[in-house]
């Protein structure tokens, strides 16, 4: 199994400044604005023994103002958006009629190398 995606690199950035994280040579979008992360990618990340892996990330911006079957995640890209949250709101589990906002997380499912792939689609 491998390491998460993720790692939380500290800083000192002072309040209202932007630096690039340490990630930035992995993930060139991870940013901390005074002292808080910021990342465009994998937020959360779990790999199964079977090449199978479940993820958190922001919702990239082919699939936004969208419904699921609009944007055919699972056509497109092999993976499977198993649900949607929203700031301030409750988990939604997916269906083809779930419309994805701007700054919706999805949870994804689906084979390791196309749920890593699919969270680095900005």
């Amino acid at each position: 199994m491998r390491t998460p995606h993720l790692t939380r690199p500290a800083t000192t950035a002072q309040p209202g400044t932007a630096v690039p994280s340490t990630r930035s040579a992995l993930d060139p979008w991870a940013w901390f604005v005074g002292g808080a992360a910021l990342f465009f990618g994998m937020m959360d990340y779990i790999e199964f023994d079977d090449d199978f892996s479940i993820a958190r990330t922001l919702a990239p911006s082919f699939c936004w103002d969208k419904t699921l079957a609009e944007s055919a995640p699972r056509s497109k890209h092999g993976v499977t958006i198993v649900g949607v949250k929203r700031t301030g709101e409750d988990f939604t589990y997916a269906r083809p009629e779930t419309l994805v906002n701007r700054h919706d997380h999805l949870i994804v499912s689906g084979p390791t190398n196309k749920v890593e792939r699919f969270c680095d689609l900005r």
